[in-house]
């Protein structure tokens, strides 16, 4: 594995654990940017973030995040602290605000079309699903966990040899 993949991996594994990771009881700060539609102030529960819609546009964009954030991380280190320096307690919007907080990760996210807002859901969105549609496809007998929405599993498995190919070229897979 190539150090571009790998730092595009450990980019992508950072954000994916810290926008999954537990939560405490308080609702989080809201970052001026507000949550994305069908996402509350409190950190995004598993069926709010199975709420937030997937699309090709934003797959793409995302990827060409990553791709940026694995370029810029070997020019300038600071990208790597801003992507992972939260702690596994960090709400979701702590972890925005961190985010937004770094000039060189917003520049990224910027030329990509992207808020980090929409880099953490997208993130915990598609994770959330490829998990699902991957224990789905091992085991027949599973199924989505209830009041979680299957859009986003369905997307994935219309699209899969697109995604594929737009993850491939970020370097996130080989």
């Amino acid at each position: 594995m190539s150090t571009r993949t790998a730092r595009a991996l450990l980019l992508a594994a950072v954000a994916a654990s810290l926008a999954c990771s537990a939560k405490d009881d308080s609702p989080a700060e809201v970052p001026a940017s507000g949550m994305a539609p069908g996402v509350t102030a409190a950190d995004p529960t598993a069926v709010e973030i199975s709420n937030y819609e997937l699309t090709m546009d934003g797959m793409r964009r995302y990827a060409g995040a990553i791709k940026g954030f694995s370029a810029m991380s070997e020019e300038d280190s600071s990208i790597l602290a801003a992507m992972s320096s939260g702690s596994a307690n960090e709400s979701t919007a702590q972890m925005i605000a961190r985010i937004e907080s770094s000039p060189v990760a917003m520049r990224v996210l910027r030329e990509n079309g992207l808020t980090a807002e929409d880099y953490v859901l997208i993130t915990a969105a598609y994770i959330q699903a490829a998990m699902t549609q991957g224990l789905i496809e091992a085991s027949p007998e599973a199924k989505i966990p209830e009041g979680q929405s299957s859009r986003n599993i369905e997307f994935l498995r219309a699209n899969r040899a697109e995604i594929e190919r737009i993850m491939r070229d970020a370097g996130m897979t080989q």
